[in-house]
This record gives C-alpha cells, sequence and structure tokens, in this order.
C-alpha cells in the first residue's frame, strides 16, 4: 500500500458565484502538469515521481482522459456538501418512454439546488481567498492505495484529501469543511476506519456550528421544483440561504424520482422508485468489524412512509472504480 500525492493550485475564479464550482465532490479543478504526480510506498521514505495519469484515460463510466487543459478534478473523499446544481440523469431507453415524454422531461429537469449549498460554497471560496486572492497552492492525496486504480472514481475523479497552507500551518479541506459544518459526512469501502474516524470527529465539532446540521431533515416530501442554481449572483452573504434540506446523496435520488413522477414515467413511493434501482451500503459499525462479510443493506429498505431512517455518517457506500489505461487501452497496473 502506498500514497499518491499531487502537486497542483487551484483557481479561485472556478468557485460560485464567479463560477460553476462549489464544496462538493464532482468539480473540484486543480492544475497539474507532467512533474505534479507522485507515489510513495509505504515502507519507502521517499515519494517518487509517476507519470502514468497524464496522459492515461479513465474507463468506467465514460471513457475520457484524466488530464484536461492540465486540470484534473477532484473528489473530496469522506464528504457532501448540500446540492449547487443537480440534473437528473436522462431517461433510460424503455418501451415506455415515448418521445414526448422524452421531451418534455428534458425541459423540465433543471440543475436544482439544496438550501445552504450556496453559503457551503462560498465558504470555501472565502477561505481560500484568505490565503491568495486568485490561486491557492495545493496537495491532494489518496492515502492506503496499492495500485493506479484504486485513486479514481468511475467518472474519472481522483479521490482524495486536499491540503493547503495558511500561515505556514497545514489545513486539510475535507476536515476544514466537515468541522465547519459545511458538510456531512458521506463514507465509502475505499475508506479506512482511521479516515472516518477523522471524519466523524470534525463532523461533531462541525455540528456546533448550527449550519447543515441544524436543517439537515428526513422528509422526502420536501422538494422545490422552483429552488434552482443561481448565476450571476454579486450580492451574497453566508446564511442568505439557509433552510432545511435532505441528506446530499439521498437528495440526488429524490430529484430523479420527482422528475420520473412529473412527467408520468413513475407514479408510485419514493421508496419503490428506489427498489428499483437497489442502492447498495454497509452500516458503518458493521463495516468497521467485519469489512465486506457484513450485511449488505439497500436504502429502499429505511424509509417510513416518506422518512428516510438513518442519518448520514451511518452508512457506507460501496465504492465504483474504474480503469486506468495508457494511450493504446493497455490497462495501467503499476507507478512507474
Amino acid at each position: 500500500m502506498g500514497t499518491l500525492k499531487i502537486i497542483g493550485q487551484i483557481e479561485l475564479n472556478q468557485f460560485w458565484p464567479d463560477g460553476l464550482s462549489d464544496a462538493d465532490t464532482s468539480s473540484i479543478l486543480v492544475s497539474v502538469d507532467q512533474d505534479s504526480f507522485f507515489y510513495r510506498k509505504d515502507n519507502q521514505s521517499a515519494y517518487r515521481k509517476t507519470k502514468v495519469f497524464y496522459d492515461a484515460s479513465v474507463v468506467g463510466k465514460s471513457k475520457a482522459k484524466f488530464v484536461k487543459n492540465h486540470k484534473i478534478k477532484v473528489r473530496f473523499q469522506g464528504i457532501d456538501a448540500p446540492e449547487l446544481h443537480y440534473k437528473a440523469p436522462a431517461l433510460q431507453n424503455d418501451p415506455s418512454v415515448t418521445a414526448t415524454m422524452r421531451k418534455e422531461y428534458n425541459e423540465k429537469n433543471k440543475e436544482f439546488r439544496q438550501n445552504l449549498s450556496e453559503s457551503a460554497a462560498f465558504a470555501l471560496r472565502k477561505f481560500l481567498k484568505s490565503i491568495d486572492d486568485t490561486i491557492v497552492s495545493c496537495e491532494v492525496l489518496s492515502y492506503n492505495v496499492e495500485k493506479p486504480r484504486e485513486v479514481v472514481d468511475t467518472y474519472g475523479r481522483f479521490v482524495a484529501n486536499v491540503n493547503v497552507k495558511k500561515k505556514n500551518k497545514t489545513y486539510d479541506l475535507n476536515v476544514w469543511l466537515a468541522q465547519e459544518g459545511w458538510v456531512a459526512p458521506t463514507f465509502y469501502t475505499s475508506m479506512t476506519e482511521s479516515e472516518m474516524n477523522e471524519i466523524l470527529k470534525a463532523a461533531r465539532r462541525g455540528k456546533k456550528k448550527n449550519r447543515i446540521w441544524k436543517y439537515l431533515r428526513d422528509d422526502t416530501s420536501i422538494f422545490k421544483y422552483r429552488q434552482q442554481f443561481r448565476k450571476g449572483i454579486t450580492d451574497f452573504t453566508l446564511g442568505d440561504d439557509f433552510g432545511v434540506l435532505l441528506m446530499p446523496k439521498l437528495f440526488r435520488r429524490q430529484v430523479a424520482y420527482e422528475m420520473q413522477k412529473k412527467v408520468g414515467q413513475f407514479s408510485g413511493t419514493i421508496s419503490e422508485f428506489l427498489a428499483k434501482s437497489k442502492d447498495p451500503f454497509y452500516k458503518l459499525e458493521d463495516f468497521i468489524q467485519e469489512n465486506y462479510d457484513a450485511k449488505l443493506y439497500y436504502i429502499d429498505e429505511f424509509f417510513n412512509g416518506k422518512k428516510f431512517q438513518l442519518s448520514p455518517e451511518a452508512l457506507v457506500f460501496r465504492e465504483k472504480y474504474s480503469n486506468v489505461v495508457n494511450e493504446d487501452g493497455a490497462e495501467i497496473t503499476k507507478w512507474s
């Protein structure tokens, strides 16, 4: 096992409200070059440069280059922020989906926003701007990995912790966001017990901030269609968007449910809708004790009417890895 380290820069103009990036897990862009990637085995004292990713591609949900325009995408490991702009997946090809239904669905399927998503994004941007107005140097770190494919998810995002320095003090942005109360723990099987405990400890501090934890609810009957992504906001204050919200991972599924219900593609309850996709997870205490031998559960099993019965930190989802391939399409299994 070992650690992948990526040395890069975060350009602040990418963050909302100037750009589209937020405090969520999917759109943090880090500028890199061919000399940005390093790997160190646990029994080694020094990092060694690796170039396996720079011209490589991910083969997961789709096939794409890891590095585009000298930038990579990073998913914050272990946390999930309120959604700033989530759009439901396109309707699948199915005989029951008519052309008229698909057209209506595409027209009504907007980029939906949760409460506190703007504040979470704004808070992260504000913290980074306290280091530098335009560009912040960073280290992207993926721990406890053995093969290149283990550091990226099925969307080609590097799953990692992101460290920055302010006045010679190192801040782990994953931990900072959790302890400031802007994100909820969201665990995957790729994480170790110590990594989960670090986020849990930070989240306990974050609960005292009266931010997302004060407004987190379990009722999936609350959905505001008009609450959509806002562009061009020039006057915003932290807290302007306070209000109740669902666990972000559940909100994404709620959006898909509401959109299909709106066009008549589905008419049952949200638990019945989720039963179709069978979202698997382990309970945290079971996974810590038994790892992959623990009992596997499904999200639809934990509803009481329209209310979801588990808190975000109680679930461990299965990581969906992707393959890392070279320019010839051959899988890359080594770091050199």
